[in-house]
């Protein structure tokens, strides 16, 4: 897609003017605009049901009261300061001011907080309204994880409508394909060189931000441990090796299991209830990426970034990254949320999928060794290791 993207984008340009605004008019911005409306119909239901299927992969809610609520802990303000870092960074490399404007600050995250309640439970899926979305899946799940017993029937078909709606969804990648090319085609119409310099800039910076911060938890969660650095990560590389070469979490997250249990000795019922969690919710360079890409967007459609808008984009984010879906097309949902909160054209929904697309290579892992860090270091502070 990106190669056909390029090769479109050299033809257009070569061509006649008026042809160009013709065949992009006429038929590029038409199957585009198609081709979203088809997405965002199917990961609408997507990401509802994901999200209860999330809080109820919790478990037992006296387990969590009882040993959860450390690691829920953890992995909340661990995504919290992989955030902050991301900002202050962002706030380095890329043009900001550091001034707060009351009434633009004010004005956008009041109407972030005003469309988090939604009026009637229909309206937010006519309208595509991913926030209201999120907030009654959290409390239908919510209230599906404290009557188990009541809705034992309900959860299960809860998953397997979820099983369904995902696989709907990975049978449409072709749709999902033709999406992502026809908008970095607009997008690579208007993208100027400095554009393309800042992007370049942002995956450099994104991808030297998860290594630094990887290695700084590596030798933090060894001193944990009382084990040497080395001997760690010899006993935690097989899961991001299994991570990067079979491009699947579901295979990753069993090698993070056995690597926990047996390699590491944790408790069993502390890994069944705190790895599967951490997977659904703890994914703070998703989070990162997130705010690095809001901030290289907001630079070349050369939106300024402020102290107002860079809070208001740490709390996006933050809230994002949770809900985010770990299947085909969930970049897509969250991305959605995250440029329509920051005032960013829908135009750059598609360079940003696709850059997910490159760094997901070495962020997948990333996310995952670091789950089990936080995972050892709170069996150990809990006794459970």
């Amino acid at each position: 897609a990106v190669v056909l993207a390029f090769l479109t984008v050299v033809f257009l340009r070569v061509i006649p003017k008026e042809i160009s605004e013709m065949i992009q008019e006429y038929v590029l911005n038409m199957i585009y605009n198609y081709a979203s409306r088809f997405l965002m119909a199917l990961v609408s239901p997507m990401m509802f049901f994901a999200v209860i299927g999330g809080v109820i992969s919790v478990g037992s809610p006296r387990y969590l009261q009882q040993n959860g609520k450390l690691i829920c802990r953890r992995f909340l303000l661990h995504i919290l300061g992989i955030n902050l870092l991301a900002g202050i960074l962002c706030a380095g490399i890329f043009t900001f001011q550091p001034t707060f404007k009351l009434d633009q600050g004010e004005t956008r995250f009041l109407s972030f907080l005003s469309e988090i309640i939604p009026q009637d439970i229909v309206s937010p899926f006519i309208e595509c309204n991913m926030i209201q979305i999120i907030f009654m899946g959290v409390v239908i799940g919510v209230a599906m994880l404290f009557l188990q017993k009541q809705v034992k029937t309900l959860n299960r078909a809860v998953r397997e409508v979820n099983v369904l709606i995902c696989k709907i969804i990975n049978g449409f990648e072709t749709v999902i394909m033709l999406f992502l090319y026809l908008g970095m085609v607009n997008v690579g119409m208007s993208l100027n060189l400095s554009g393309i310099r800042s992007l370049g800039k942002m995956i450099l910076v994104f991808n030297t931000f998860i290594i630094g911060i990887i290695i700084i938890e590596l030798v933090v969660t060894a001193r944990k441990l009382d084990i040497s650095s080395r001997d760690l990560w010899e006993s935690l590389k097989s899961t991001a090796i299994a991570q990067v070469c079979s491009a699947s979490s579901s295979v990753a997250f069993n090698e993070a299991y056995e690597v926990c249990e047996q390699g590491f000795k944790v408790d069993k019922k502390f890994v069944e209830f705190a790895l599967p969690i951490g997977t659904v919710m703890h994914k703070p360079f998703i989070a990162a990426e997130f705010v690095f890409m809001a901030a290289a967007l907001m630079t070349i459609t050369g939106q300024s970034l402020d102290v107002s808008n860079m809070l208001l984009l740490l709390i996006v984010t933050f809230v994002v990254s949770i809900a985010y879906p770990p299947v085909s097309g969930g970049e897509m949902i969250c991305y959605t949320i995250l440029l329509a909160q920051m005032g960013l054209p829908s135009q750059v929904l598609a360079i940003a999928c696709s850059l997910s697309s490159i760094l997901d290579f070495l962020e997948a892992p990333a996310n995952t060794l670091s789950t089990q860090f936080q995972l050892l270091i709170a069996a150990k502070k809990t006794g459970k290791i």
